[in-house]
């Protein structure tokens, strides 16, 4: 049976963004495999961390990567997928400290790709193909998880990350997707 993998950087990422794609997949008798990077649940929240959990109506009691993660496991379920959760913590715990901070580049002390390297590369081995972000949006997760991929996977294909690309349509790749034909897959 041929495995694919697909990279989501949050918990929610591959499924909105490739779940249509991952079903035809299993559909077509593919062993698809969700291997979400930034997942860890961290107790002591940044006064931003914290905000954003509460703007979705959430006390700041409720271990939200928690509930996240089971949604997680109810969306790959459906979809058919064997969903993993790689123990990194999200760009708002490793001191980015706003919305504009995560969508201005990685800073330069984030040392996150070495672990993510560690930690994705036995997941992505014996893969048939790898389904990975173009980091539409310029997330600094996103743009971790394009260039560790583009470093470790031999065969991607690059998906246009939703909702950013519905916010710009025209938006470019990050620099770190290589150059390649793009294709429409139709998923009707």
């Amino acid at each position: 049976m041929r495995l694919a993998v697909a990279v989501s950087p949050h918990l929610d990422d591959a499924v909105f963004s490739a779940g249509a794609t991952i079903r035809a997949l299993v559909t077509a008798g593919w062993r698809v495999r969700v291997v979400t990077c930034f997942t860890a649940s961290v107790g002591d929240l940044s006064p931003f961390a914290l905000s954003t959990q509460l703007d979705k109506g959430l006390g700041a009691d409720v271990d939200y990567m928690a509930v996240r993660r089971d949604e997680d496991t109810a969306a790959c379920g459906v979809l058919g997928a064997q969903p993993v959760h790689l123990p990194l913590p999200e760009a708002p715990h490793r001191g980015y400290t706003s919305a504009r901070d995560l969508f201005a580049g990685v800073h330069d002390d984030d040392r996150i790709a070495d672990e993510l390297g560690t930690a994705l590369a036995p997941h992505l081995a014996g893969a048939d193909v790898v389904l990975a972000p173009q980091a539409i949006g310029d997330h600094a997760d996103h743009r971790v998880v394009v260039d560790v991929v583009a470093a470790l996977a031999r065969r991607v294909l690059w998906w246009r990350d939703t909702p950013y690309v519905l916010r710009c349509p025209d938006a470019a790749p990050w620099v770190g997707v290589p150059p390649g034909p793009e294709q429409a897959l139709d998923i009707a």
